[in-house]
């Protein structure tokens, strides 16, 4: 994990002058790429990272730089400790509990006490009720591409099951929803793209490695629909208006009643769409347009004649 990464990283310099980008490269099992990556990241974190050239040359910190414990404020060590500890992954991680132990012993012990009992006042846990942890091994697989930089080759299956094979360069994992997903550019289709963990199969490390591109890593991801969506309008009840706020926000909605809300939100006039309605169960029914409430009909008459020819 790279904050673990750089945390060690800082620490190995402290303690020994120079290193060579490949000394360290070997040693967190990363491209020397990576390593580069990590002294521009350190700049700009405030930690003057010079390269010495020559046979024994390297990199290291400028001399006459002093890094003391209080480069981290009680505050900043706090919101570390929350980032790091509050997240209970699908997957297991040494590196954060590694890097849990590197910070915390940077505080006296008077501080440690009063500064996890913060920290520990938010969770946040992203693992299943059922306890499984689906995608683990595919994920590390991701991680480590994306680490390397080299490319990940796959068989994909969309929303139609139509099988494509595929070739991208990883960027990041995300974890939108209950779903994970991974963003890379394609190859094959020269832009990026978000493929769903759950789609995909066959997958393997390729040699072939990647120079990273320019690309927003921060940029929202919104619940979209294939096909142009409509704006539906729809009246819900509680229990469907906690799921449309949690996506859509508190603009879709209209109180109608005590008891009721009128929701517009964009929605696709295809499978996919009405299956997200149908969703919402008893709570939401579609007032507007009218040809969706007719498809809506029809959609829900085929699942009543499925069960109904079957009993």
């Amino acid at each position: 994990m790279k904050i673990e990464r750089l945390i060690s990283i800082v620490m190995m310099l402290l303690e020994r002058r120079i290193i060579s980008a490949t000394e360290l490269a070997k040693t967190f099992e990363v491209s020397t790429r990576t390593i580069y990556r990590d002294m521009d990241t350190l700049n700009q974190a405030g930690i003057p990272i010079v390269a010495y050239p020559g046979v024994n040359g390297g990199v290291g910190i400028m001399d006459g730089y002093k890094l003391e414990k209080r480069l981290f404020t009680t505050i900043d060590i706090t919101i570390l400790l929350m980032g790091l500890g509050s997240i209970q992954s699908p997957i297991d991680s040494n590196e954060i509990t590694s890097a849990l132990s590197k910070i915390t012993s940077m505080m006296s012990d008077d501080q440690r006490s009063e500064i996890e009992a913060k920290a520990n006042r938010i969770t946040i846990d992203v693992t299943p009720w059922s306890g499984v942890r689906p995608y683990v091994l595919l994920i590390e697989k991701i991680q480590s591409a994306i680490e390397n930089n080299r490319i990940l080759s796959f068989k994909y299956s969309d929303r139609k099951q139509n099988h494509t094979a595929r070739k991208i360069e990883p960027y990041c994992l995300l974890l939108k929803n209950t779903s994970w997903y991974v963003k890379g550019y394609c190859l094959s289709r020269n832009d990026f793209r978000l493929f769903k963990l759950s789609r995909m199969f066959d997958t393997i490390i390729l040699n072939d490695t990647y120079s990273p591109r320019e690309f927003d890593l921060h940029k929202p991801y919104q619940l979209s629909f294939p096909g142009k969506p409509n704006t539906a309008m729809l009246r819900v009840s509680e229990s469907a208006r906690e799921i449309l706020l949690d996506l859509f926000g508190e603009e879709c909605m209209e109180q109608e009643s005590e008891w009721t809300w009128i929701a517009r939100i964009p929605i696709s006039h295809d499978h996919q769409g009405y299956s997200f309605i149908l969703s919402l169960g008893h709570g939401c029914e579609v007032l507007e347009p009218i040809e969706y409430r007719k498809q809506i009909k029809s959609y829900l008459m085929e699942i009543y004649g499925l069960y109904e020819k079957n009993s």
